[in-house]
Formats: structure tokens, C-alpha cells, sequence
């Protein structure tokens, strides 16, 4: 299920359901500590995307290597989505 910010964020950032998929696929999972969890793309999942796709699909997705999600602890919900220009922090 996604929240209306969930998809005002998504229609106003340019992320698409396939971009989404990916995330799906191939994300980290952490969790916050706030009861939310953050399913981004690390290096480990875009070489992953690379043994599956080819380095020439990853190197085209451009700024979409750097998407993120938030979600509901139980990962029910999806609350926001995004492209990250900072590091994800770990505690």
C-alpha cells in the first residue's frame, strides 16, 4: 500500500513503478530506530544489478542508482520515496 505523499513524491521525482521494482529486487534494508525501515541502493546491490542486468544498464540509470524508499517497519506501507545526494547515516 502507498501513502498519497507516497506518490505525490514519486510523480514529482520522476520515480516510476520500475524504478521501484528494482529497489524491490535488488535494495539494502535498514532500519532507523524510529520504526521505519529505508530501502535504498548500495554498491553491493548495483553490482548485483550488473551480474544481472549488464554495466551498461546500470551506468544509464544515472541518478536513479541513488533512490530510496521508506517504509513502515512491517514494510507494508511505503511512505516516501526519493533520490539521495547524501550518504545513508548508519548508527
Amino acid at each position: 500500500m502507498q501513502t498519497k505523499h507516497f506518490e505525490i513524491r514519486s510523480q514529482q521525482r520522476g520515480l516510476q513503478a520500475g524504478q521501484q521494482r528494482l529497489l524491490d529486487e535488488f535494495g539494502e534494508l535498514q532500519y532507523d530506530g524510529l520504526g521505519h525501515r529505508i530501502v535504498y541502493m548500495s554498491k553491493r546491490s548495483k553490482r548485483n544489478m550488473e551480474k544481472e542486468y549488464g554495466r551498461h544498464f546500470v551506468a544509464r540509470l544515472g541518478s536513479w542508482n541513488n533512490m530510496y524508499r521508506v517504509e513502515t517497519s512491517s514494510g507494508e506501507v511505503q511512505i516516501t520515496t526519493g533520490i539521495r545526494y547524501d550518504r545513508i547515516r548508519r548508527h
